[in-house]
């Protein structure tokens, strides 16, 4: 997936779906961010569905590298999947985790 200043939320949500065949059915979001927080002035407050998520909040370029967090704070739900934002040093990536008691691999959120 690609990382720095070419990357999105919906970029992130394709690999999503990529990865796991499914699309988020809803979405919280928390617009603080450390800098540039303007450009998130659209993102939809409180619990949302996945299609009333604006394009241009889904298409705001960010940077995702080390440094700190340039996206909101977010958590989404598709069928079997809990999806949520997550960062090690300010290094963002989008994880994921089953939504129901399944049998897995866990991640370490916050990266070792």
């Amino acid at each position: 997936m690609a990382t720095g200043n070419d990357i999105s939320l919906r970029k992130w949500f394709d690999h999503f779906t990529q990865v796991t065949g499914e699309t988020p059915t809803h979405i919280v979001m928390l617009r603080y961010v450390r800098c540039s927080i303007n450009q998130w002035d659209d993102a939809p407050v409180g619990l949302v569905e996945w299609g009333d998520v604006p394009a241009t909040v889904l298409d705001t370029p960010f940077y995702d590298g080390f440094g700190g967090n340039d996206t909101p704070n977010l958590c989404a739900w598709s069928t079997s999947w809990v999806i949520f934002s997550d960062n090690y040093d300010g290094s963002e990536i989008l994880q994921w985790v089953p939504r129901h008691p399944v049998d897995h691999d866990p991640i370490r959120p916050g990266g070792g």
